[in-house]
This record gives C-alpha cells, structure tokens and sequence, in this order.
C-alpha cells in the first residue's frame, strides 16, 4: 500500500519525511533561542549585573561578565567568591578565556609575574580580540621592555579599537608617565606617530609636563606642513592657566627653535611676518562672521571688521615689568565714526583687570605713526595684548593695516 498521498499541485508528498523535518525545524528554533538567551544574558549582564546574576544564576556568561565588572570597579584582582565562581562557570564553558585572566590577576597580585605571563599568555590566545586581554598582555611586556612585542601589540590594539582614544590612548599616557615603562613605551611608539601624538596630547591636557617632555624627545618640533602639534598648544594653554608663564615661554622657544631673543623685552613678530613658534607668545589671529585679521606680503596686518557683532581679531600673551610703557605702531584705512570700534586692550592675564585701551579711530589711507603711553602695574607679571572689535547699534565695515608694532620702555 502505497504512503503517498498527491498535493495539489500533482506533487506527490512522502508522509515518512515528517518526523525529519520536525526535528531540523525543532533544532532551528533550539539553536535560535539559544542565540537569542545568550545575546539577552550578555546584554542583561552588561546592563544590569545584579539582574542577570538574579535571572541566570548558571549562565557562564553572566558570571564572566560579573567578574569583569567587579575587576573594572576594583581596578584589580576579583574576590575569591567571584574566583571560584569563575572557575565553576569554566567547567561549562572549557574554552573561555577568563579564568586564564584572572588566575593571572591572581598571580600578579602576589607579585609573580612569572607564573603570571603564560596565564596571560593562554587567555590572549583563546581570546585575541579581547582588548583587556591585550592591554594587561602589553602592561607586562612594557615593564619587561620588550619593545618589539609592545609596539606590534599597540599597532594591534589600535586596530582593534574604533575608540582608540577613548581606551588605549590614557592607557599609554599611564605608561608615559611611569619612569619603568615610560622608557620602552617611547620606543615602542617610535613606528606609530600618530598614536604617540595623541598620547602627548593627553599628557599635555592634564599637565603631566615631564611626561610629556620625556615622550616629545622622539616627537618632531613641528606636524604637518609646519603646523604646531596640538600637544603643544594644549601643553603651553595648560601652564598658562596654571600661572607658570616663564616655564611655558621658555618650552614656547625650546619648540619654535628660538633663542635668547624669543624672550626678549616686547612684542613678538611685531612686524606680522609669520615668525616661527605657536601661539600664546606668538601671535593668534583669528577668523569669522564678526571679522577677520591676517598677515599680508607688505608685511603688515590687514584687519577687516563688520562691524555686526564683538569679535576678538589677533592676541599675544605678553612679560612686561611694572612701569612706563609705549605702545607704537603705525595704522591707516578706514574706520566710520559710529559703525563700531577696533581698539588694542591689554589686560592682565591672572586678574584679567584691564591696564590700558586704544580706538584706532580718526583713520585714513595715509599711513601715521602712533605712540601710545600706558603704565602696568604692580602684581601683573604677565599681559594679553588684544584687538578687539566692538560693535555698535548700526554697525559699520572697518578696513584697517597695521605695520611695525612694538612695546618700549618708556624715556
């Protein structure tokens, strides 16, 4: 007796392959749910440890995840309650990488990093793109000085890592700053320039000054066609706001490549020929709706202001010592009464109280020579000269060359 019955669509149907397909489809949605509980568990764990350790007690994942948790929050080795638990969860999943990590915690906790390196060593290999693998792996081979392993590991994690600077670079910038490691991080870093700037990047935001000088031995004085590295800036910004103004002038010099005359009396590059060295003790000019203040061939300064809103166009961060001082420069061009003003302020950098003000007003195309007297006072070690503009109720378009500027003592 035949066990066919005809569809109809004439296609004859064998009723013996059902138990076949219900058990392919049965094991499509077994293994699909145990996709979908395990991508679950591991978001519940990240999300909510205490939830998913309430919800999943036996989940291997959910327990490795803890212990990462609590490694990160203790910034060292987990608990033995933790550890054991580790070590239960390993049991169900024999290949996991975690219990080689945190054995090697354990060890280096206890100061043997050598019974340490080869667990380290494991968890890196079941795991290569764990990246707390990778930088507990180059922790050990930084202060072992193994150079070659460090950089490639670095080139790696960086790989790795969209965020390299959100994770890697403050990594490297603890290494910089620890005189054991900081020796081979510098070499290692020697292949990978734009990682190392980075690093004195971050350095210089927080101040770590002989870190950052330690690392930007390797580093060259200027970036991309000529442009200041941004370490410097952030280096030099740093120690001006801490008030240490001789130090970043004398750093200021050391990076533009200047001498003795760098620090001299007056105004830096007061003839605005583009002289080298960044900004504060060099000039910053400045460009945008309000207004606009460059250099040109003559050398001169052409400032072109609107007139439409405040703006600040070029400013120097000037040593003078208390006294009698002369502002002298010479102007022409044109600045419609009423429409607004550009005026040289200088101020003190700490207080930010205000010594001295002049209106480049009265202007023509015919070039004169201004010599303007001002007194800084006592308690103002150092000074922002500024041009500002400053706008007016029915704003007017200012076109302006400034040429020669300096700041003498006064006779």
């Amino acid at each position: 007796m035949k066990t066919r019955r005809r569809r109809a669509g004439g296609e004859a149907f064998d009723w013996r392959r059902l138990p076949k397909i219900v058990l392919i489809s049965l094991g499509a949605i077994f293994l699909g749910w145990l996709s979908v509980r395990a991508a679950v568990s591991e978001a519940l764990a990240r999300r909510n440890p205490a939830a998913a350790a309430a919800i999943l007690p036996n989940d291997p994942g959910v327990a490795f995840t803890l212990a990462t948790a609590e490694f990160r929050a203790r910034q060292g080795p987990v608990s033995a309650a933790t550890y054991d638990r580790v070590l239960a969860a390993f049991r169900k999943e024999p290949l996991a990488q975690e219990p080689f990590l945190f054995a090697a915690l354990a060890e280096l906790a206890g100061k043997n990093p050598a019974a340490a390196g080869p667990l380290i060593a494991e968890a890196r290999r079941r795991h290569p793109r764990s990246r707390v693998g990778r930088l507990i792996y180059l922790d050990q081979v930084l202060r072992a000085g193994r150079v070659d392993e460090a950089a490639s590991e670095i080139a790696v994690i960086s790989r790795l890592v969209p965020e390299a600077s959100r994770l890697l670079v403050p990594e490297l910038a603890r290494y910089a700053a620890d005189p054991k490691t900081a020796p081979a991080l510098i070499r290692a870093l020697e292949p990978d320039p734009k990682i190392r700037e980075q690093v004195l990047a971050h350095l210089a935001a927080k101040g770590e000054i002989d870190a950052v000088m330690r690392l930007a031995g390797t580093a060259p004085s200027s970036g991309a066609r000529g442009e200041t590295p941004e370490w410097q800036n952030l280096l030099l910004a740093t120690l001006v706001e801490k008030g240490e103004i001789a130090r970043a002038r004398s750093l200021w010099s050391r990076f533009a490549g200047l001498g003795a005359e760098a620090l001299s009396y007056g105004v830096y590059d007061g003839a605005f020929r583009r002289a080298p060295g960044p900004a504060p003790f060099n000039w910053r000019f400045s460009e945008s709706g309000a207004g606009v203040a460059e250099p040109t061939k003559q050398p001169a300064l052409q400032v072109d202001y609107y007139g439409r809103a405040d703006a600040e166009l070029a400013s120097q961060l000037l040593q003078l010592a208390p006294g009698r001082h002369v502002l002298s420069l010479t102007v022409s061009g044109s600045s419609p009464k009423g429409g607004g003003v550009v005026s040289w302020t200088l101020a003190c950098a700490r207080s930010k109280t205000e010594v001295a003000t002049f209106a480049l007003s009265n202007l023509s195309y015919s070039p004169k020579r201004l010599n303007l007297p001002f007194d800084v006072p006592a308690g103002c070690p150092a000074q922002w000269l500024k041009l500002k503009g400053t706008t007016a109720e029915l704003p007017a378009a200012h076109s302006i060359i400034i040429s020669d500027l300096q700041v003498r003592r006064a006779s």
